[in-house]
Order: structure tokens, then C-alpha cells, then sequence
């Protein structure tokens, strides 16, 4: 009984190991990101959202008709979006949640800063290179732009930003909508941990409300957005402080 219980605790102190080594959020792990690191209940075992529509969700094509359209809808309030985030994480194999909060700056397509405040952690993005800064070290990792982790942070940008891209990526399980919002049930077109996002659209503010994504792991994580600014960005946004020691990720 002694060994099984030390076994598992050994397994707890890698899995929080792991997420710390990740900064919370990698859309694998995370999110996973940004978790990256990015409330409703599980898909496992759905329950209705406090407000959801009392409506048949409409036919699935016509769904990604209305999600290729809106991106024009959004764009047309500028290329450039401020946020501010607050989420929660679940995590299964300690039944424990864990909140943070922040904001995130974006350029389309590709620049972006995701701010983890309450951590003193940042992801920026500059179209070619990813960043992981940590502003009480000073210092930041960086991830080539073909890496996996790149790759699965831009993946999560994109339900923000790219909604042209979101075809690529996700199959639209379901649609419904309302006077008000829109409601998407998106299913990646590859598999892995990450197995279901759920994404809610403000229609009055044509900007994006709530994510919710699951894993297989029994984990999830959602993210509510408010202050929803379209305003210019400067480009020195997305740049790294000045004075920062930086380690080059493989």
C-alpha cells in the first residue's frame, strides 16, 4: 500500500514538474498552451452554460459558413486586438484547479503577445520566432518557428485571430447561435491530448467571448476575454525588453 501511494505522489511531483518546465499553458499540456497554460464543465459529462441558447444547433455547413464569414466581420475593426483574460485550468490527476489571469495583444496574422501578469510570464510572437519571458528572471527561451511548440501556440492564437485558418485545423461539429452570440464546437482534424474547443463570439462586439478545450487526460481549460479593444499596435509590442538573457530551445 506504502509503495503504491509513494508511486503516485511521485507521478503528482513530475506532472507539476512538467507544467511549471512549460509555464503553464503549451496547447499540448496547457492549454497547452499558453496555457497557453492559456469554467464550463467537461465534455465528458456536458451540462448546459448559464445562458446558452435554448436552440437546435444548426446544421454543422452552415456553421463554417458563418465561421468564413466572420472573419471579415472582425477584420473589418482592424487588424489589431487588445484583451484582457481571465482562466481557469482543471487539472484531473490532482482534481485541482488553477486560476490566472492577463492580457493578450495581437497583429494578424502572426504577432502576438500572450501575458500571463499574474506570473510575471509572457509568450510573445513576432512572425518568426517564439518567445518565453520571464520578467522576474530577466530572462526568455526561444522556440524556432518550426518547432512543435511554435506551432502548437499559433494553433491557439488562431482561434483568436485566424479564423481563416480554423477550417484547416478543426472540423465545425456543431453551430447555434442567437441574437447576440455565436457558439462553435470545433473537433481537430488531428487528434492528440487536445480532443474538443468549444469558442463563443460576442456578435454586438465582433470579438470572441469564451474557449473551452478538452483533453483526453480528463483536463480543461477556459479562457473568458473582456475589454476587447481594436486599436493600432505598435510594432516595439511584440519585441523582446531590452537586457534579457535568452536560451535558444532545439
Amino acid at each position: 500500500m506504502m509503495r503504491q501511494i509513494n508511486m503516485r505522489q511521485i507521478k503528482i511531483n513530475k506532472a507539476a514538474k512538467l507544467t511549471r518546465r512549460r509555464g503553464g499553458w503549451y496547447l499540448a499540456a496547457m492549454l497547452v498552451v499558453m496555457s497557453w497554460q492559456f469554467g464550463w464543465a467537461s465534455y465528458a459529462s456536458p451540462a448546459p452554460a448559464p445562458g446558452s441558447p435554448a436552440i437546435e444547433p444548426t446544421p454543422a455547413a452552415d456553421g463554417l459558413k458563418v465561421l468564413q464569414s466572420w472573419q471579415q466581420q472582425m477584420m473589418a475593426g482592424g487588424r489589431d486586438l487588445s484583451l484582457q483574460w481571465e482562466q481557469v485550468q482543471y487539472k484531473a490527476l490532482r482534481d485541482r484547479y488553477i486560476k490566472s489571469q492577463g492580457k493578450g495583444q495581437f497583429s494578424y496574422p502572426q504577432r502576438f503577445v500572450w501575458d500571463l501578469e499574474s506570473r510575471g510570464q509572457a509568450w510573445i510572437g513576432d512572425g518568426k520566432t517564439l518567445y518565453h519571458l520571464d520578467r522576474r528572471t530577466k530572462t526568455a527561451l526561444v522556440y524556432p518557428a518550426k518547432g512543435t511548440q511554435y506551432q502548437e501556440v499559433q494553433r491557439f492564437v488562431g482561434l483568436i485571430t485566424r479564423f481563416d485558418r480554423l477550417t484547416h485545423e478543426y472540423r465545425v461539429e456543431s453551430f447555434r447561435q442567437d441574437a447576440t452570440q455565436l457558439w462553435f464546437d470545433l473537433i481537430p482534424k488531428q487528434l492528440g491530448d487536445l480532443i474538443k474547443v468549444k469558442v463563443v463570439y460576442n456578435k454586438g462586439q465582433a470579438a470572441i467571448a469564451k474557449i473551452q478545450m478538452n483533453f483526453s487526460s480528463g483536463n480543461y481549460t477556459t479562457l473568458n476575454f473582456s475589454q476587447q479593444r481594436r486599436q493600432p499596435l505598435a510594432a516595439a509590442v511584440f519585441k523582446l525588453p531590452k537586457q534579457v538573457k535568452i536560451r535558444h530551445m532545439p
